[in-house]
């Protein structure tokens, strides 16, 4: 006896005519979407004097805020774990543009820079748009993110 099981609706290994974006599979009101218009509000002045024209270039400050944030909000917190789902996960992906920063990155920023970090985290929840997406977050994984990373800076 034959099942009729259903197929896929797709030949994993076959080549399309055209090529999709991968982040059509986000709905148009993912929150993903609302962080990533931060991008462009975000003021990195101070800390991009920091950096030198010489040697390997490196992500934009603007990005790893941005990224850092956007992963607190969603209750992660590891470098580590950070990396991972900017691997993984499509709305990471398309926060980190498709460019996954090693978790080296993410943490020496958090530790080199961490009042310029704490400061812009302090001034994203402040902000309205931002803070109906935060709602759900418990104020305690905020409270420990200051807690562990700038107990003196906030």
């Amino acid at each position: 006896m034959n099942i009729p099981f259903k197929k896929s609706p797709i030949e994993l290994n076959a080549a399309l005519l055209s090529p999709s974006n991968i982040f059509d599979l986000l709905p148009d009101d993912h929150e993903c979407f609302v962080y990533s218009d931060l991008f462009d509000q975000l003021d990195t002045a101070a800390i991009e004097k920091l950096y030198s024209d010489k040697g390997q270039h490196a992500y934009h400050p603007k990005l790893i805020v941005l990224i850092l944030i956007y992963a607190y909000s969603r209750g992660t917190f590891s470098s580590r774990e950070i990396e991972r789902r900017c691997k993984e996960d499509i709305s990471f992906m398309f926060i980190v543009q498709m460019g996954c920063p090693n978790f080296r990155v993410l943490s020496d920023f958090r530790k080199d820079h961490i009042e310029f970090f704490c400061h812009k985290l302090c001034c994203i929840i402040l902000n309205s748009r931002v803070a109906e997406l935060l709602q759900p977050l418990p104020l305690v994984l905020l409270r420990r993110v200051f807690q562990k990373y700038a107990p003196d800076a906030c």
